[in-house]
């Protein structure tokens, strides 16, 4: 990102941010709950994608909020033409290693080959998701939240409705949470200095992590930048991060044309092979959807949905094959109570809008995740029919700011706050995953064939 002049504006309330943080030592037990939760987490993860393969999940599209985990456990075993215009660098990320680590580990007898590639779509999705709930709590102590606000905050973002969802499918959604909390960490840093962007280090670790981000969801990238910008920009010296954003966005492109050249290149694509136009984007994206407006109204709703399961409804899977054993898939868009969730989510946006910013207390990372929503809601209201979809691209922030305002208390009442959000995340997502376990297990049972 380009050189500009030095950011002699940080923020002066110092109660969220400090200027030049002097990090408190994070003590071993809390180390030690981490270490147990995440390892607790990754097993039952790994428990719930053994279930949903053994039940046939990952073998068709749409089961799952218009997700299509077949197509991605193919993508990170064998490499894939699907969707490449799209996730120009999915298969170069996850299929390349996986194979060489498969072909090294069979190469030197300690396993069969293929064994690598058979699990690998199985692992990496809890996998990802744990990586990404340790850039998480990694920003609340960067942040200076708390104890209780860290341990709370990362049980409160890992049982999140989105979070439990994602990490169990072979999904692209699961690595670009990861990615965005990524993004989180780099932005509490620099909001506790933004002098630290002027760095070239730092700029190409923004860089990096824009590249890889565009390399899972082309557009992710892009919202990296702007995340960038929203940091750099100061009244003073708009010209600045403008200026910055425009020449990171043109070597993002750069690296996306590289990606897709190379990802060409690597799996031998045939000239002929259909690559996804913009018609077909447009095609797909206005199937379903009355109005842009209706769709940006609704966009809240997803936000509170992301976080506190509503009802999942039960919807017919349009893609299902004769042969498939899941005719139907669960959906939210649909949901006969999203005009209450649409109200309920505005006015949830709109309570901790108005809490953050009464605090006056860290503008900065403020600008950051207002980057994040809003750019995820201007985006959204064009494209994808399920927009739950796409809910990891804003969960990591969208969690962070939840938690941010008693983020500093130890009081009782703020960690009875803390305490409520925990439970009923956790609450709200069993009873979710209940149900939604309760038919498939029913619609397979009625569809099994002996083998």
């Amino acid at each position: 990102m380009a050189t500009g002049q030095v950011n002699r504006v940080a923020s002066s309330h110092g109660a969220c941010m400090n200027k030049t943080p002097e990090l408190p030592r994070i003590p071993n037990a809390e180390k030690a709950l981490i270490f147990v939760i995440f390892s607790m987490l990754f097993v039952i993860r790994l428990f719930v994608t053994a279930r949903l393969s053994q039940l046939g999940v990952f073998e068709q599209y749409n089961v799952f909020f218009d997700a299509d985990p077949n197509q991605y456990v193919s993508a990170i075993s064998d490499g894939w033409s699907f969707g490449r215009s799209v996730h120009p660098a999915f298969a170069l990320l996850l299929n390349v290693p996986t194979r060489a680590l498969d072909f090294v580990a069979a190469y030197l007898g300690i396993i069969s080959p293929g064994t690598i590639r058979s699990v690998a779509p199985m692992v990496a999705a809890p996998l990802f998701s744990c990586l990404g709930g340790l850039w998480w709590w990694a920003a609340s102590w960067r942040a200076g939240f708390s104890i209780p606000a860290r341990i709370a905050g990362v049980l409160f973002f890992q049982l999140s409705f989105s979070e439990t969802v994602f990490s169990v499918l072979p999904e692209s959604y699961a690595l670009s949470g990861a990615l965005f909390s990524a993004l989180l960490f780099l932005s509490v840093k620099a909001a506790q200095d933004p002098n630290t962007l002027n760095s070239k280090w730092v700029r190409i670790q923004w860089l990096a992590l824009a590249c890889l981000m565009s390399g899972v969801t082309v557009t992710n990238g892009f919202l990296c930048i702007a995340v960038w910008v929203s940091i750099r920009f100061e009244k003073k010296w708009p010209r600045r991060a403008i200026t910055e954003g425009v020449i990171a966005a043109g070597i993002l492109g750069g690296a996306i044309v590289t990606m897709v050249a190379a990802d060409r290149f690597v799996y031998q694509l045939p000239k002929d092979t259909h690559q996804t136009s913009v018609e077909d984007i447009s095609k797909w994206t206005q199937s379903g959807i009355s109005s842009v407006l209706d769709r940006a109204a609704g966009i809240p709703a997803s936000y509170v949905a992301s976080v506190f399961s509503p009802g999942v409804e039960k919807i017919p899977n349009v893609l299902a094959q004769p042969n498939h054993h899941h005719q139907y898939g669960f959906g939210l868009e649909s949901n006969s109570k999203s005009q209450s969730l649409m109200v309920l989510g505005w006015l949830a946006i709109g309570a901790l809008a108005a809490r953050l910013l009464q605090q006056r207390s860290c503008p900065i990372i403020l600008r950051a995740i207002g980057a994040v929503l809003i750019s995820n809601g201007i985006l959204h209201s064009f494209f994808g029919t399920e927009t739950f979809l796409y809910s990891q691209h804003w969960l990591p922030f969208l969690t962070f700011a939840m938690i941010l305002p008693v983020s500093k208390s130890v009081s009782w009442r703020s960690n009875a706050i803390l305490l409520i959000l925990v439970f009923t995340t956790l609450a709200l997502s069993l009873h979710a995953w209940i149900g939604m376990f309760e038919i498939l297990n029913s619609a397979f049972q009625a569809t099994s064939y002996p083998r």
